[in-house]
């Protein structure tokens, strides 16, 4: 395969690669699954037809929203850590 344009060539051909693949064990092997689910039960497998792709700008935005997200949550872990080991010295 040859790249004629653009990396995102090959991103698409893998996004249809891989929609395929699960289309088809789905649909070829469903026996199978269902064998498999009744000894080793689990969910069928989610996917979107179509993948989603983010741009780097949005990216970025959502990595910024998680990494507040984050600090926020271990901020609050550590203050109620904090208050905890507080009582414990009383």
């Amino acid at each position: 395969m040859e790249i004629k344009k653009h990396y995102c060539e090959v991103m698409d051909i893998v996004d249809k690669l891989f929609v395929t693949m699960f289309d088809s064990l789905n649909a070829s092997c469903k026996k199978e699954l269902e064998a498999i689910g009744r000894q080793y039960p689990f969910e069928p497998l989610k996917y979107l037809r179509k993948t989603l792709w983010l741009t780097f700008q949005e990216d970025v935005q959502m990595l910024k929203l998680i990494a507040s997200e984050y600090i926020l949550l271990v901020f609050l872990q550590c203050k109620g850590k904090e208050a905890i080991d507080s009582k414990k010295q009383m």
